[in-house]
């Protein structure tokens, strides 16, 4: 989400000039999925390019589904790196990681990256990007 700031130039004027300030943290970026076993994945990202991040939030699913209430999580510390343990072997997963402010707030979803099911002892991820939506609010 964006909230858009609209400052007046001079004081009654018709001349604004338009500010668009993100809602809350960048997204992490680079998420990448490494298969340790046939139940477990390490999961690491590359934080967003800010300070005050206080911890992150890893969603996980079976399915990129794109209602994120659905989704299981975990959340950690300050760490740029986890394992998602207790997985249904040979499945694949959907995973998205979000950074935590110290305000306690959610920053945005990093893209979703999803894994392939572990197959002939092979281990394999790849990356889909999953499109979503973006809404613009006007405050006034």
């Amino acid at each position: 989400m964006v909230h858009v700031v609209i400052f007046a130039k001079q004081f009654l004027s018709r001349s604004f000039v338009l500010i668009l300030l993100p809602d809350g943290l960048p997204a992490p970026t680079n998420v990448q999925l490494r298969r340790v076993s046939s139940t477990a994945l390490d999961v690491s990202w590359d934080p967003p390019p800010v300070s005050g991040i206080a911890g992150y939030r890893i969603h996980y699913n079976m399915y990129p589904n794109p209602d994120m209430d659905k989704w299981l999580s975990v959340e950690i510390g300050p760490y740029t790196v986890a394992e998602l343990a207790g997985l249904e072997p040979q499945t694949s997963y959907a995973v998205r990681v979000r950074a935590k402010g110290i305000d306690g707030r959610y920053g945005n979803f990093s893209e979703a990256v999803v894994s392939n099911r572990l197959e002939n002892g092979k281990k394999t991820v790849c990356a889909v990007s999953v499109k979503c939506r973006a809404f613009i609010r006007w405050m006034v």
